[in-house]
């Protein structure tokens, strides 16, 4: 049986309130925390753009003769090519239905005797020739793997929501970042020198920038 608590009861209160860490302590384990997740939430964006980066560096690495042409045809309604009111979007949707084109439409001509258009993608177009009376051909290359990833990483004929995905990497990296230099400044063992490697760093950078430049 244990002996009754004989302490006055403002250390008994005080015991029973859980202990507050200080707030360096607090903003070290927040830093810390947003830095793991925040690095484990985008790990692959970053792998990603960071692999292609260093594809699109070396295009001599992507082989020679990947690209695959296909060719198809067929036939447009003649009214929808009325050169004073090309009726652009009914052709467009036209051959999407039919061919499964893919990628963002372009680069619409009518001369009255031939039209043309294109449709862009990353690592794919094609091109799209109609004659006046309604008869198309498609002209349709991809250019492999390693020429998409490249053109992704470009955000290169891509959409908007691509390129909210590229925007959006850059910041949790420029996040990631900042919050791996907070962590840094409360290890008072590894302060001093990651902050003259960092400083070192810097001048080699920025030496070798305006060298190559």
């Amino acid at each position: 049986m244990s002996a009754p608590n004989t302490a006055p009861p403002e250390l008994q209160r005080a015991a029973q309130r859980p202990i507050r860490k200080p707030w360096r302590v607090r903003v070290q384990v927040a830093l810390r925390s947003l830095h793991i997740y925040t690095s484990m939430a985008t790990l692959l964006l970053i792998l990603f753009f960071s692999l292609s980066g260093l594809l699109l560096n070396h295009p001599e690495w992507i082989p020679a003769g990947v690209d695959r042409t296909q060719e198809y045809s067929g036939q447009l309604s003649p009214e929808w090519l009325n050169p004073a009111d090309t009726n652009w979007l009914e052709v467009v949707e036209t051959l999407r239905a039919n061919h499964d084109l893919r990628g963002r439409a372009a680069e619409f001509q009518n001369d009255g005797t031939e039209a043309t258009l294109s449709f862009l993608g990353p690592g794919r177009e094609a091109l799209v020739t109609v004659a006046a009376g309604g008869h198309y051909t498609v002209e349709e290359t991809s250019h492999g793997l390693l020429a998409l990833l490249g053109d992704l990483h470009r955000g290169h004929q891509t959409g908007p929501g691509w390129r909210w995905v590229i925007d959006l990497t850059a910041l949790f990296l420029t996040f990631i970042s900042a919050t791996g230099f907070g962590i840094l400044l409360y290890l008072k063992k590894l302060r001093r020198p990651a902050l003259l490697t960092l400083l070192a760093g810097s001048i080699v950078g920025l030496g070798a920038t305006l060298w190559l430049a």
